[in-house]
């Protein structure tokens, strides 16, 4: 109990005065933010050691990190800061002038939404997970990397037709998880191979294979996520199976992640654009690329700028959502959780249910985030530009934020313990680690697990059981 006291005590306080932050200077309170997010973070690190577990896995410590002092954090130093880098966007740099006048509210409810969330983390939950069946089978050790092997052709293709014009609304984002499975596998062989297996050569070239394939996919399709996937994948692993990470491996990490950002994304970034989401031939995207690089480093420096936009688009998407309810919008009062959820039932039996990505990106587009003149996420296919602290407000105000991400902080501490307390490594990191990424509310998070779950343990027990 004593570890929420503080943040429950702060929630209250910025929720009854939110003046306390609001009329704050812009600067003043982006740093604000900033300081709460990290503090909170420290907290879940702390908690997670005491607890004996390994702060990389648990979500107390790695969404806190990853999402709200990585996204939500750095995001509103980059709309604070983004006036001095105008002359490298690739966009329309209005939009970073109209989110400033936004920062002291966004960082109130960005604030709202981290202590919510830390404070649902810390509720007990593990009678909840136990209720749900172990990933723990026996494993046919010698079959399963076989099996893999002949599976990702499959997926391969599914990967690729989800990305085309042929797969329609719902049917695509079926494929795309059957597609996404392939990675299911390469984390399942990250795993083993760290851990120890008697069949290495196996698994090296499961593991191997994915890692070429969907990299050639990705950058066939102008895609930069599955190359930062693979990298981010593995080293999750690697300190998922070693536990605290030794003094080598932060160097590694760090010469990583600097090599990835000065020189692998600005690369990425500038061949996605010249590739206009795949309506330009590799060749001569790749010759448009190599003549821009070699023209100067503006657009090397223009790849860096969207590699930090890229990674903290939920601190703009507060920022913008924040300006249209309650006015000229009113509070959507549960809406969007039911269109979303609404997604469960298959379309055959309800033919008049709502189009979920058609919805999401209607609130985008009242919130000025797709217009004609920004080059924002709108050819990413599927892509659905709103976070969970945005949609919280949008439904319920800052009250919502509160409430909901506390129940938001309880959904993820119930995956984890799930699929990392009371499931195999080997069977139940894997899951859990794909289907990590992502900023959505709590109720889409379950929507598309339940649909990751269905296909992935279902394959995945296909491919690894041990028969009679």
């Amino acid at each position: 109990m004593r570890p929420v006291i503080l943040p429950v005590l702060v929630a209250g306080l910025l929720l009854l005065i939110p003046e306390i932050v609001i009329g704050m200077p812009k600067a003043v309170a982006a740093w604000a933010a900033v300081i709460n997010v990290v503090w909170l973070t420290a907290l879940g690190f702390r908690r997670s050691r005491l607890a004996g577990e390994n702060p990389w896995l648990s979500p107390s410590f790695i969404h806190m990190l990853y999402l709200f002092v990585l996204q939500y954090g750095i995001g509103m130093l980059f709309v604070l800061y983004g006036e001095f880098f105008v002359d490298y966007m690739t966009w329309d740099p209005r939009e970073v002038f109209e989110l400033q006048e936004s920062i002291p509210r966004a960082s109130w409810l960005i604030m709202i939404g981290a202590l919510g969330t830390y404070v649902g983390l810390c509720v007990p939950v593990l009678p909840i997970a136990r209720s749900l069946p172990r990933l723990a089978w026996v494993e046919d050790e010698g079959k399963f990397p076989f099996r893999a092997l002949l599976i990702v052709p499959l997926t391969v293709a599914a990967y690729l037709y989800s990305y085309s014009d042929q797969a329609p609304g719902e049917i695509q984002q079926t494929v795309y998880i059957v597609g996404t499975f392939g990675l299911v596998l390469m984390v399942c062989g990250f795993v083993r191979l760290l851990r120890g297996t008697t069949h290495v050569i196996a698994w090296r070239l499961v593991a191997g294979t994915v890692v070429v394939v969907y990299c050639g996919v990705g950058l066939f399709l102008g895609a930069r996520s599955v190359l930062m996937f693979v990298v981010i994948y593995y080293l999750w692993s690697l300190i998922g199976v070693r536990g605290k990470p030794s003094r080598k491996l932060l160097v590694g990490f760090l010469a990583s992640f600097l090599v990835f950002s000065f020189g692998v994304f600005p690369l990425l970034s500038v061949y996605k654009y010249h590739r206009m989401g795949g309506l330009v031939p590799v060749e001569e995207a790749i010759q448009r690329t190599m003549e821009d690089l070699n023209a100067g480093d503006e657009p090397k420096l223009a790849g860096l700028i969207e590699l930090v936009r890229s990674t903290t688009y939920p601190a703009t998407y507060v920022a913008s959502y924040q300006r249209i309810a309650p006015d000229p919008y009113p509070y959507l009062l549960g809406e969007s959780a039911r269109v979303v959820v609404s997604g469960l039932v298959p379309r055959i039996l309800d033919p008049d249910k709502p189009n979920v990505l058609q919805y999401v990106q209607g609130l985008a587009y009242r919130a000025g985030l797709f217009t004609y003149q920004t080059y924002f996420e709108a050819d990413q296919r599927g892509g659905i530009a709103i976070d969970y602290v945005s949609e919280f407000y949008l439904n319920f105000g800052p009250w919502g934020v509160l409430i909901l991400s506390l129940l938001h902080g309880m959904y993820l501490q119930t995956r984890y313990d799930w699929l990392i307390r009371r499931s195999s490594l080997e069977l139940g990191f894997p899951v859990y680690a794909v289907a990590f990424l992502t900023a959505s509310a709590f109720w889409q998070m379950f929507v598309l697990d339940v649909k990751n779950w269905a296909i992935w343990i279902s394959l995945l027990w296909l491919c690894s059981r041990r028969g009679r």
